[in-house]
C-alpha cells in the first residue's frame, strides 16, 4: 500500500441546489451557479502551482466543474462514480419539510450510535457509500502518487476521511465544510492524520 504523501480533499463549488436548500445527492447532476463557477476559479489559483500526480472527481458534473480549471494546465481529470454523493432516495430533489427534517435528524443520530446500514428510503447508507470508497481508496493505493486533488462532495467527504482518518463512522458529523473548503491529509504510520480542514484561503483571496 502506498500512501500519497500530500492528499488534498476538496468539496465542490456552490450549486443552485446547495443555495437554495434543496436536497442534492447522487441522483440530480447539477452544474456550479455563477458563485459556485468563481469558488472552482479560486481553487484553482489557490493550488495551480502545487503539481499534482492526479486528480480525480466523482462522475457527477458539479465535481468535474470545480477542478476543470486545472485542465489548461494539462491534467486529465479521473472520473469515477465511486466518489459521488451519496444517494438521499425519496429526498433527492425536494425542499425539505419539517417531516423531512425530522426523518433526517433520526437518521443522522442512527449514524451516531453506530447503524451506518441506515438510510432515507431508495436511497444509499453511510456503509454502502464506504464500499464504494472502499475500491476508489484501494485503487488510489496502488499508484506511487506524491500529491493528489480529490473532488467530492460533503457527505461523501465525511465518510471518506473517516476511513482515511481510521476513524469511524460515527465521527463524520464533526466535519463542517464549506465549498471548495480543502482538507489536506498526511501519513501517519498505516493511515493518515490531518494537516488541516475547511481550508478556504483561496476564496478570501480571489473571491
Amino acid at each position: 500500500m502506498n500512501l500519497v504523501k500530500e492528499l488534498f480533499v476538496v468539496r465542490h463549488g456552490q450549486t443552485e441546489y446547495n443555495k437554495s436548500r434543496i436536497v442534492q445527492g447522487r441522483g440530480i447532476d447539477s452544474s456550479l451557479n455563477a458563485k459556485g463557477r468563481e469558488q472552482a476559479k479560486a481553487l484553482f489559483e489557490g493550488y495551480k502551482n502545487h503539481n499534482f500526480d492526479a486528480i480525480y472527481a466523482s462522475a457527477l458534473v458539479r465535481t468535474h466543474e470545480t477542478i476543470a480549471p486545472f485542465e489548461a494546465l494539462g491534467y486529465e481529470i479521473q472520473k469515477t462514480p465511486n466518489l459521488d454523493e451519496i444517494d438521499w432516495g425519496k429526498h433527492e430533489g425536494k425542499v425539505g419539510t419539517p417531516a423531512s427534517e425530522a426523518e433526517y435528524v433520526r437518521l443522522r443520530q442512527s449514524w451516531n450510535d453506530g447503524n451506518y446500514h441506515a438510510k432515507i428510503e431508495g436511497g444509499e447508507s453511510p456503509y454502502e457509500v464506504q464500499q464504494r470508497l472502499k475500491l476508489f481508496v484501494d485503487e488510489l493505493h496502488q499508484q506511487n502518487h506524491n500529491k493528489v486533488l480529490v473532488c467530492t462532495h460533503g457527505r461523501t467527504s465525511r465518510i471518506l476521511l473517516c476511513m482515511l482518518l481510521g476513524w469511524e463512522l460515527a465521527k463524520m458529523e464533526g466535519f463542517i465544510h464549506q465549498n471548495t473548503g480543502v482538507a489536506k491529509l498526511i501519513p501517519s504510520g498505516e493511515k493518515y492524520e490531518l494537516a488541516f480542514f475547511n481550508n478556504i484561503d483561496h476564496l478570501e483571496n480571489y473571491v
